[in-house]
């Protein structure tokens, strides 16, 4: 049987529900998290452009400019790891993204959804994104 502090905790749920954005996490629809392993398949694709899929700006173009170890590593031993690595994008000065959850497109790798990061102001005539890539380390 329902509950009277179980109906308050639902309405408040459905409540904070109604104040989010409805189109949060749109731009990532459809798109899937890169698979175990992923630092040598996007090495591979150093150079190379991905398409971002921003809403109402179409598709902004950002250049794969490196794949390297995260500037501050949480654990020893994870140098070189397969799954804990930084990749670095470079993109049009004008109109850069903002940080979100994006659909990213690539001919080598397919569809992924990538959280890009700006980082700082736009310089040397681009703007500099960053997605960090995570493993989960066992006790």
């Amino acid at each position: 049987m329902p509950t009277r502090r179980l109906f308050v905790e639902l309405g408040t749920i459905a409540g904070v529900a109604t104040l989010l954005p409805s189109e949060l996490g749109a731009e990532s629809r459809g798109a899937v998290a890169p698979p175990a392993g992923t630092r040598g398949r996007f090495a591979s694709q150093l150079g190379r452009t991905f398409l971002v899929e921003s809403g109402a700006r179409g598709q902004v173009p950002l250049v794969l400019a490196a794949v390297c170890d995260p500037a501050v590593l949480g654990a020893p031993g994870l140098e070189g790891h397969p799954e804990c690595f930084s990749a670095s994008f470079l993109g049009p000065e004008k109109a850069p993204l903002r940080q979100g959850t994006y659909a990213v497109s690539n001919r080598g790798l397919g569809r992924l959804a990538l959280f890009l990061v700006p980082t700082g102001r736009p310089r040397d005539g681009a703007q500099h994104y960053e997605a960090a890539f995570n493993c989960v380390i066992p006790a």
